[in-house]
């Protein structure tokens, strides 16, 4: 109960900026069921003067009715556009904000948060679960509210013609109460699993479009199909349930409410034929029993409604509250305008999940300003997070990083990273031209800026040879691109940035002989200018032969420092890695 609390309060929060158009359907709503119960009274009167003062019945009496009827149902017709269009309005403006709001929030989430999910899982709260609540404001809420109003306007009027029948439209409602409180009970967690199914799907299908490589490499394209079709019909049989379940309900609210205007007809024409009821308020009653049931059987479908649009609201909401592992500390402060790029780390421990083994175990270590230091070692030592927390991706669980003396914990994360570029282990590469991938990291780069970064890469030559030079699409991920290529490019990207600090993660990872050279005479380039601290990650140890320093990871611990040349007449583990490769 109180998780839909605050679930409703946050939904009335994010509805408020629209409440202008919403208060226009609202009174327009209110209109509209004044206008439809005005209605059969109209005709009630009508029906009676033609039954008891038939001689005196007039054209011009006529007309009057007629007239009345007819502005009548022109004013119900106003009031259903202008109470249906602004609250559409309203939610498609409060969608796509939301929309907008949720993906803001998760991109400021650390890389732990998206560990633990699947990409169609996200996508499918941002697309499927946000559009439930457009039909919450647009239809669902609007429906109630009118239903409920029309509910209690038509018991008035049924009690001022006839109390006693009144009495009887009533027989069906404790069945009815019982039978919505069981239905929404149960109806709710089976739309909440079906959304969760949906999820499931989406992220099966983003899974296997993005490896639809390997999946072809393996043939594997049958066993995908099956997973993809069981994924598929396990949620259609989880809707079909659900569906099933309001069949019913349905159903049978629909048969008491039609067996008691049976009654209802047939006790008010025993009434008028011992002349103890007018048939104009037979009429009348009849005319407004459908009135009065239909908003019982509306609201029956709006309950069903209501609880789908619920479920999505929940899981919309799930994403919204989580918190960001990594935030601005409220005294952060950002990096000073000119930041020399000296970096210290402190009796730094860590490991990615409470309980587990750290990766990294006290370490201390000093890379100084304007220099090129390699970091090496096996497979999981903790090379690449020694760059997660510089780039603070994450929070170390002991110690300090450092940045020209500051605690990056207390340093503002937009300031952090204004002044580190990384290039990714991951290269990742927009579906757009050469020159946007480029331009990615500077938006206000000039086209010779980008020539430039591009030639301090040693990729420009390959970038016009392309069909369509710095204009050519690279496709989904760069896959028009070979592996070297988007290694290339993306050193392009983090030169453009031109920040005091450089960070390569396995830059020659997966790389030719001839590209890993490129790359090479990339670093090379930048390491004479002098003008940045450059870290390279290496596997390959050819790549950081030339650095200042070597620092050599073992077992989450700094167990050799040195040039290259002092390295390797040590025996120790660097020398091991240099032979074996």
């Amino acid at each position: 109960m109180k998780r839909s609390t605050e679930i409703t309060r946050k939904m009335l929060a994010l509805a408020a900026p629209y409440k202008r158009d919403l208060s226009i359907a609202a009174a327009a709503s209110l209109t509209l069921v004044a206008a439809e119960v005005v209605t059969p009274w109209i005709l009630r009167d009508l029906t009676t003067r033609l039954e008891v003062r038939g001689e005196t019945v007039t054209v011009g009496l006529l007309a009057r009715f007629a007239v009345m009827l007819v502005g009548a149902y022109l004013i119900q017709a106003l009031c259903r556009f202008c109470s249906n269009y602004p609250a559409h309005r309203a939610a498609w403006r409060l969608v796509p904000r939301l929309r907008s709001d949720l993906y803001n929030h998760m991109q400021n989430l650390s890389p732990g948060f998206f560990a633990s999910q699947q990409t169609g899982q996200l996508m499918s709260r941002v697309v499927n679960d946000t559009d439930k609540l457009e039909q919450l404001l647009a239809h669902i809420i609007p429906q109630m509210a009118s239903s409920a109003l029309t509910f209690a306007a038509v018991l008035t009027l049924l009690l001022i013609i006839d109390p006693f029948l009144t009495l009887l439209v009533f027989l069906p409602m404790p069945v009815l109460g019982a039978g919505g409180w069981i239905f929404v009970k149960k109806i709710r967690p089976m739309f909440a699993r079906a959304q969760g199914f949906l999820g499931d799907f989406n992220g099966a299908l983003q899974e296997n479009l993005s490896g639809v490589k390997e999946i072809q490499s393996f043939g594997q394209q049958d066993g995908e199909y099956g997973k993809i079709s069981r994924l598929a019909a396990v949620y259609s049989n989880q809707i079909l349930r659900a569906l099933r379940t309001s069949a019913l309900f349905h159903s049978s609210s629909g048969f008491l409410t039609s067996a008691v205007e049976v009654i209802v007809v047939v006790y008010g024409g025993w009434m008028a034929v011992q002349g103890r009821m007018a048939i104009g308020d037979i009429l009348a009653f009849v005319l407004y029993l459908n009135l009065f049931y239909q908003p019982i059987k509306t609201v029956a479908q709006l309950l069903e409604d209501f609880q789908s649009a619920y479920a999505g609201a929940e899981r919309v909401f799930e994403i919204m509250d989580t918190p960001g592992d990594v935030q601005d500390a409220p005294d952060a402060k950002p990096l000073p305008p000119a930041v020399k790029g000296d970096i210290r780390l402190d009796a730094v421990s860590f490991n990615y999940e409470a309980g587990e083994q750290h990766v990294l175990k006290s370490v201390d270590l000093e890379i100084p300003a304007k220099s090129v230091t390699a970091i090496v070692g096996p497979t999981g030592v903790g090379k690449t997070t020694v760059i997660n927390l510089l780039m603070r991706f994450y929070d170390p669980t002991g110690g300090r990083v450092l940045i020209d003396g500051h605690d990056i914990k207390h340093v503002t994360l937009e300031s952090l990273r204004r002044n580190v570029s990384v290039v990714m282990q991951d290269i990742f590469l927009f579906n757009g031209t050469v020159m946007e991938n480029i331009r990615y990291s500077k938006p206000d780069a000039s086209e010779d800026e980008i020539i430039g970064a591009a030639r301090a890469a040693h990729i420009h030559d390959f970038i016009i040879g392309l069909p369509g030079g710095y204009g050519t699409v690279v496709g989904e991920r760069g896959l028009r691109l070979s592996g070297g290529q988007k290694q290339r490019l993306s050193i392009a990207r983090a030169i453009l940035r031109d920040c005091p600090i450089l960070i390569l993660d396995e830059a020659t990872s997966a790389v030719d002989a001839e590209t890993e050279a490129h790359i090479q005479m990339a670093i090379d380039g930048l390491a004479g200018g002098g003008g940045r601290t450059i870290i390279v990650v290496a596997h390959r140890l050819s790549t950081v032969r030339r650095a200042d320093r070597i620092v050599v990871l073992e077992d989450g611990l700094v167990v050799q420092q040195g040039s290259h040349d002092e390295l390797i007449r040590q025996d120790g583990l660097y020398k091991t890695l240099c032979e074996n490769q």
